[in-house]
């Protein structure tokens, strides 16, 4: 089944754009800390009664105009060498020590009109095609009442209504109205069109009682909503259709980085020598000490790391960005290539340990150790060394060398050794290898000599009888039958025309040849893969076949190639897929000879093993004691387009069916949690579904979540091929994946298969050794739930 990604995902704290080279650089920075000026009376409109009419003031912030402040100063620096003529600042009040040579715009502009007039200005008029422009907005953010909305949902009286996120200007205490997220929309999308690449930032963005919230401590930010219904309808396009949000756009597509998820509250630090938004101030940090092409996807994840191990209450960062954005650097240009795995750290644990943002998710085991990503002041580089496994998305790990270094929330470091983490090992067998590959050869002469029917594809095409090497002497097997007639060795033309029926069909299960056997035992040593001592207990063999072109060899199921030859009224099914099972049948055919040498066929199957093996141990870990976990939780479920009953379980679904992925539950859920949803189809793929960027996927929030609803943001399910068994695995945590695209894997049997493997599966297929690591007790805020979902073309009976 091929999931078609068709974008529904609500806008909530807007956008910024892909970036290639640019023409000029501009940026647009607003900071507003005045909201109701000493001596003033906030005013409501008549009849007012619930939200942001329950004020008696409208409360200043204090570090908005900082944040602005310094980040015009980061981005005219020699770093990112923006044109200080090109950087405008729009504050209330005015910055005492502005950027030298910046534009400033006066306080009062700071108003609904007057913020509008300078992004129409500043992001689209002024800039022309190519250019670089950066929004950016440090203020109080909210809502607003839109009955005809389908995004957030508040409070109003004693019950829910939909509502529009805003950004609040300094003229709000005077009844007017929010710079609403579809007015920016509007202009960012302007913009786009014009060739702009634009990148937008905001320190204010919060949806659902969108403030910058409260913590220990940190002073509260916020302002509640505006409950006068907007009542407008979404946007559309000519044709009718919803017009897609600046990140969904399949021309020059757009970023968002904001403070804090939909239903989380952003922060701000006390009033005092140089009070900032605790994201920030965060971000400052990160851009400042990473090179300026740092990736977006790292900036994120420091930032992210920085306000966790500052404990920052409740706030996750929010990215939403197509894959090929987030590797792009946030301000434009190219990006420093790395395909390791990489952590962040979070802090220090009461025991000296180092608390990591990476865990049983990402495949590491005890004994993984990281390399920091930049020196330390001394020029010396951190190692670490993983010393527990605490969870899906957490660990521990001490400093290796050298002797005293400190690491600091928001440390970077790359995977330097791999440890996977533990769990059962793929077991895979070998038929007798005692042969040469020119004793095998010869054996192959004499097949073809014999004029007998070959089959070059077991699993899909029926065969009769199998010809099998036992270890001294070449046998003959019939279908469904364990007795076998012997053909002896050296194997000849006449022994097999002897013994093979008229109208038989062969599959000659070739052996791997000593050569082939010996390279391949090193290339697939690491402890995810393990040879078995039988065929009884192995999971998946080595088998062979001979075509025209010479012998081949794959991976092949135990089960499958204990069922015999395919039926011809097994479901339909694509090649190398189960109609049955949630394993591959097989990987692809790796052809021996010609131009494929012993060591790159070797190295081929070593490849198809250690993805098998990724397979393997998901399908393991969703059936361990972790899966009791999700009783107090939600379930997944999948609904047809046009109904909202989910799809039974082992029905069938068909070529060119829609479905939507939900969540569902008996009870009320009150537990929080991080949703994420992998994919493994039948050619043994892993393709992240859910969330398609690294943002609003924890529920319940406060959309009113009920005990079903659609996952916002998800992509609808069309089925296509490959056709057969996939397994949904639904991931939920307590902690956030700090790269939810390391779950990525490519398949086994689709050379062509669509999705990139992961950094993960790169090492493990270079890994020769290690031990299975893992460790330790693993907690309960966390649980993995399965289901499985048989797909079959169009042609294929319902």
């Amino acid at each position: 089944m091929k999931a078609y990604a068709v974008r529904f995902s609500a806008l909530a704290c807007l956008l910024a754009g892909s970036l290639t080279s640019a023409q000029t650089e501009r940026a647009l920075l607003i900071g507003i800390n005045t909201y109701q000026p000493a001596g003033t009376t906030a005013e409501h409109p008549p009849g007012c009664i619930y939200g942001r009419c329950e004020l008696g003031t409208f409360e200043n912030l204090d570090g908005s105009v900082n944040d602005a402040q310094a980040m015009a100063d980061l981005l005219t620096s020699p770093k990112f060498g923006f044109p200080a003529a090109n950087v405008v600042l729009l504050t209330n009040p005015t910055p005492p020590h502005p950027s030298p040579g910046v534009v400033l715009v006066p306080a009062d502009q700071t108003t609904h009109d007057g913020i509008l007039a300078a992004m129409q200005k500043y992001l689209v008029d002024l800039p022309q095609k190519g250019d670089t422009v950066v929004f950016y907005d440090a203020s109080h953010g909210s809502l607003r009442v839109n009955s005809k909305g389908s995004k957030l949902t508040v409070l109003v009286g004693n019950q829910y209504v939909h509502a529009d996120s805003t950004l609040v200007p300094s003229d709000a205490y005077k009844g007017g109205y929010d710079v609403r997220d579809r007015e920016m929309t509007r202009i960012f999308n302007a913009a786009l069109d014009k060739g702009v690449h634009l990148t937008v930032i905001f320190d204010s963005c919060h949806s659902g009682g969108i403030s910058r919230g409260i913590g220990p401590i940190y002073r509260e930010r916020a302002l509640a909503f505006d409950p006068r219904d907007i009542n407008e309808a979404p946007d559309t396009l000519p044709d009718g259709q919803a017009r897609p949000a600046p990140t969904e756009r399949t021309d020059n597509a757009a970023l968002v980085f904001s403070a804090a998820q939909q239903d989380q509250t952003a922060k701000e630090t006390p009033a005092g020598t140089e009070p900032h938004g605790a994201f920030t101030a965060a971000l400052l940090q990160a851009l400042q000490a990473l090179p300026a092409d740092t990736p977006a996807s790292v900036v994120y994840e420091r930032v992210k790391a920085v306000l966790e191990g500052s404990d920052v209450p409740d706030q996750e960062p929010d990215l939403d960005a197509t894959a090929e954005r987030r590797e792009q650097p946030l301000f434009g240009g190219s990006a420093a290539k790395s395909d390791k795995v990489r952590a962040a750290a979070l802090g220090a644990n009461d025991d000296g340990s180092i608390s990591l943002d990476i865990g049983r998710a990402a495949g590491v085991g005890v004994g993984s150790e990281f390399t920091s990503t930049t020196p330390t002041n001394t020029g010396q580089t951190v190692l670490i060394r993983i010393t527990s496994i605490d969870g899906l998305a957490r660990s521990s790990a001490q400093i290796v060398s050298p002797v005293g270094a400190k690491v600091l929330p928001g440390d970077l470091f790359e995977l330097s050794k791999w440890i996977p983490a533990d769990s059962p090992p793929l077991l895979i067998w070998l038929w007798p290898s005692n042969l040469s590959e020119d004793q095998i050869d010869a054996a192959a002469a004499q097949i073809q000599a014999s004029g007998a029917t070959l089959v070059s594809d077991p699993a899909e095409q029926i065969w009769t009888h199998m010809l099998i090497w036992d270890g001294t002497n070449w046998e003959l097997q019939q279908a469904g039958s364990a007795a076998t007639v012997g053909l002896g060795s050296p194997l000849t033309a006449n022994a097999i025309a002897k013994n093979l029926p008229a109208g038989a069909k062969l599959w000659v299960n070739l052996p791997p040849s000593q050569e082939l056997a010996a390279a391949l035992k090193p290339a697939t040593g690491d402890s995810a893969v393990q040879f078995a001592s039988n065929l009884s207990v192995a999971q998946y063999a080595l088998t062979g076949v001979l075509t025209a072109n010479g012998p081949a060899y794959a991976w092949y199921h135990k089960s499958e190639l204990a069922a015999g030859p395919p039926s011809p009224s097994a479901p339909a099914h694509s090649p190398g897929c189960s109609a049955t099972s949630q394993y591959p049948v097989r990987t692809d055919w790796v052809p021996l000879g010609g131009t494929l040498s012993i060591d790159i066929a070797s190295a081929r199957l070593a490849h198809y093993a250690s993805l098998l093996a990724k397979v393997h141990s998901w399908l393991e870990l969703a059936n361990s004691p972790a899966d009791a976990s999700i009783d107090e939780y939600y379930s997944l479920a999948l609904l047809p387009s046009n109904s909202n009953t989910p799809l039974p379980a082992n029905q069938t679904t068909h070529q060119g069916d829609v479905l939507k992925m939900a969540l569902a539950s008996d009870d009320r859920i009150v537990d929080h949690r991080w949703v994420y949803v992998l994919d493994i189809d039948c050619h043994g793929q892993g393709t992240l579904l859910y969330p398609r960027d690294y943002s609003e996927n924890q529920f319940p929030n406060d959309a009113d979540n009920g005990r079903q609803f659609v996952l916002p943001g998800a992509p609808i399910l069309r089925i296509g091929p490959p056709y057969g068994v996939d397994t949904l695995i639904m991931l939920s945590t307590e902690q956030p994946l700090a790269d939810p695209y390391v779950l990525n894997f490519e398949g086994v049997a689709a050379r062509a298969s669509r999705g990139v493997s992961s950094p993960l599966e790169k090492l493990l297929n270079q890994t020769s050794g290690g031990t299975r690591g893992f460790s330790g007790e693993v907690p309960t805020n966390w649980g993995i739930g399965l289901m499985t979902v048989h797909s079959a073309p169009q042609t294929a009976s319902k």
